[in-house]
């Protein structure tokens, strides 16, 4: 088979009211293929510029491979994408949290050729080396893909994960137009900012979170290649103000320190934020971090009742984020709060100790979402709530698509906008600077 002209594209979200970012888990791949030689490559954003399937049947007619990735969110497009390789002979590829969680059915009822497991750089370039070979006959022998022979799911063996993050390649930024994002501006920084990630799992096992399934272990990048990263965004696009995605940036302390002191040695003035668990922070890390232009911190909140958190496998208590959020006042960093309507186990009482909790933390601003349960979660594997609607359109965080316990969705959808008009008040904006 032909697998010369490569197409990436990331599908279009059906959730609309929050802005696109780089697609970073494909550009890491493309970097990665680049790098082993695989040249032609094209990386397409349909979440940022959203275009019709008329202009994506033109893009994927010319090219030999589309590979696509996606959250359940954009599992819609997704499958749209993969009719449209179909009926063009084009190689289909999917990967991403969604199809790493039910492969089967990308297979099947979205109609993809290959699912990639989970990690994807070293499994797609394999097997993209199988592909072009004729015939082919070893595909078993790529770990971490599914496809189906004559019908019947064959899925490999288990990927081994990366170990050194250190090895990988930088995202290929230069691949999509990074000007294009950012423009809007966030109200922590000033000017336009970007998105990065230093690091891959959480070492936690939340049973409503997808990262498990994509990273299984957590590894990190070390603080030498995440500054040398920055630099390069700095550099090339004059960008310095930067929000890590990981799951859980403050987990090696020794890290974060020298990180941020290549930053404050730079001089440069990055400005930058983080999302960590609050039982990973201490007085130290976080006045460093200060220092080093840290200017927000999200934590994980989700619920101000214990025995919520505790089915939920939060692994810390009320008690202990309480801490993790006055440590980062003092410090003088804002402070960002997740919380989740609708866990396992929410009451009336467990909802009302959650909305006293969040004004008691005096938290800098939150976000409340009602549960989805995302395939491949805990809560998703042994049903811990009654789904109501499997079209993936419709799972939005505001708009509720579960039953839990006694709460349908008109009482979640009541229950979150309440909970956020008397936490963040009536007039809240959001993250996003009014202009």
């Amino acid at each position: 088979m032909k697998t010369d002209k490569i197409l990436f594209i990331n599908p279009s979200s059906v959730n609309r009211d929050s802005l696109p970012i780089p697609p970073l888990g494909i550009l890491s791949l493309a970097a990665f293929l680049r790098e082993s030689g695989h040249t032609n490559i094209r990386v397409f954003d349909n979440n940022l510029y959203k275009v019709s399937n008329r202009s994506l049947k033109i893009m994927i007619k010319d090219v030999d491979v589309v590979c696509v990735t996606g959250t359940t969110s954009q599992y819609p497009e997704a499958a749209t994408i993969a009719n449209i390789a179909r009926k063009h002979n084009k190689i289909s590829i999917v990967g991403g949290p969604h199809a790493s969680a039910v492969p089967d059915d990308m297979i099947n009822k979205a109609g993809f050729d290959y699912v990639v497991i989970g990690e994807g750089e070293v499994s797609l370039l394999e097997l993209l080396n199988v592909l072009k070979k004729t015939p082919v006959v070893d595909l078993e022998s790529v770990p971490g893909i599914v496809f189906s022979d004559g019908g019947e799911i064959v899925k490999t063996r288990k990927r081994k994960f990366i170990r050194d993050l250190d090895n990988l390649p930088f995202p290929a930024r230069d691949l999509v137009d990074m000007l294009s994002y950012g423009a809007k501006e966030l109200k922590r920084f000033e000017g336009r900012y970007t998105h990065m990630m230093s690091s891959r799992g959480c070492g936690s096992k939340c049973i409503f979170c997808c990262s498990p399934v994509m990273w299984q272990c957590c590894r990190l990048a070390s603080a030498q290649k995440v500054f040398d990263e920055m630099m390069n965004v700095y550099k090339s696009y004059g960008i310095k103000n930067i929000h890590f995605q990981d799951d859980n940036f403050t987990i090696h302390k020794a890290r974060v320190m020298e990180m941020c002191d290549l930053i404050i040695n730079s001089g440069i003035g990055f400005k930058w934020s983080c999302q960590t668990r609050p039982t990973v922070v201490d007085e130290e890390v976080l006045s460093k971090m200060k220092e080093a232009g840290c200017v927000q911190i999200e934590f994980g909140v989700e619920s101000g009742d214990n025995s919520i958190l505790k089915k939920a496998k939060k692994k810390y208590t009320t008690e202990q984020i309480k801490n993790g959020f006055r440590l980062a006042k003092r410090a003088g960093i804002h402070t960002y709060g997740f919380f989740i309507v609708g866990l396992p186990g929410e009451t009336i009482f467990s909802w009302i100790k959650s909305i006293v909790f969040a004004k008691m933390l005096d938290l800098g601003s939150s976000v409340w979402t009602v549960l989805i349960p995302y395939p491949g979660t805990e809560i998703y594997n042994k049903k811990m709530v009654k789904i109501l609607d499997y079209d993936y359109s419709k799972w939005l965080y505001k708009h509720p698509i579960i039953k839990s316990g006694m709460f349908g969705p008109r009482a979640l959808s009541a229950m979150r906008w309440i909970a956020d008009k008397i936490v963040n008040g009536m007039f809240n904006s959001g993250t996003y600077k009014n202009k």
